[in-house]
């Protein structure tokens, strides 16, 4: 009798653990022309809106054609800095409410209000900040476009087992009390801090980083979409010619990419951040996604397929 209640306490412990081991919800996710990665959310249990997915975002925004229909109310408190690339604004906050995308992603959203783009860009309804994404630990399957929110014991070993495994660190920039999310890389051979940046289609870098890989670079002028060229266009719909470069490796922790074309560009967003004179850069979609991805922010870990 005692053996057998020990094997179902021993049964119930494994099947919680099991459960403790699913996502709280599987997403599809698009991609827009830019290449940004996208999912559907509602709002207030209205929707779904088409919403970016945005690492590089300490906020969540929300877009004026969203928000022209939602009534929002303007919420207590001080005003918002966002970040972008092409530097930063002051907004009001306003009260979001409640996001859920297949599972409860906040209840009482504070967010911003930003402008639409302009044509031929295509505006979303908003944007998915690290103020909801460090919440979870998400995992992104390139193949079936699908991205999984984790909660409580994070991302399931059976996962990551053949995924190959780096630290982010949680850096905090003292200038504007930004707090960002870091992998440690190199750009032909160079050492490199970059951001984890979802939102951006094309990985950027600054010329810190850029000076000393001349020698390996092949400058180029044109951009990896036909809708920007050789502009970069950021949240706040600034569009910046950039030069761009093709080196011969790009890598983050232990995974390497060969042969890919960056933005090289001392973008106003490292001044904001103090960090302009080092080599920095924004990792971004084109090789975050190029396959399998999972972080686990509370652990601080990153993961790369093979």
């Amino acid at each position: 009798m005692r053996s057998a209640i020990i094997a179902i306490f021993a049964w119930l412990a494994g099947a919680a653990s099991a459960a403790a081991q699913m996502p709280v919800a599987v997403a599809p996710y698009k991609l827009s022309d830019e290449g940004a990665i996208t999912i559907d959310v509602t709002v207030n249990g209205r929707g779904p809106y088409p919403f970016i997915v945005d690492t590089g975002a300490t906020l969540t925004i929300v877009f004026d054609n969203f928000a022209r229909h939602a009534n929002l109310p303007r919420a207590e408190g001080v005003s918002l800095r966002v970040l972008s690339i092409s530097g930063a604004k002051i907004f009001e906050p306003y009260e979001l409410g409640a996001l859920a995308a297949g599972t409860v992603l906040a209840e009482r959203q504070i967010g911003v209000v930003l402008p639409d783009w302009d044509a031929p860009r295509k505006t979303p309804a908003g944007i998915i900040g690290l103020d909801i994404l460090e919440n979870f630990a998400i995992a992104l399957d390139a193949k079936k476009q699908t991205i999984a929110f984790y909660r409580g014991a994070g991302l399931p070993k059976a996962l990551t087992a053949r995924m190959r495994k780096a630290p982010i660190r949680r850096a905090r920039y003292h200038p504007t009390g930004a707090e960002l999310f870091t992998v440690r890389g190199r750009v032909n051979r160079e050492p490199i801090d970059f951001i984890l940046d979802l939102g951006l289609a094309t990985t950027l870098i600054n010329y810190a980083a850029g000076d000393a890989l001349i020698a390996g670079t092949l400058a180029v002028s044109t951009g990896r979409t036909a809708t920007t060229g050789s502009r970069i266009e950021d949240v706040f719909d600034d569009r910046t010619r950039a030069s761009a470069g093709v080196l011969r490796t790009v890598s983050a922790g232990p995974k390497r990419w060969s042969r890919k074309l960056v933005w090289i560009y001392d973008a106003p967003l490292f001044d904001e951040l103090g960090v302009q004179r080092l080599p920095y850069g924004l990792l971004g979609a084109d090789l975050l996604i190029a396959q399998d991805l999972a972080i686990d922010f509370e652990e601080k870990k990153i993961y790369f397929g093979r």
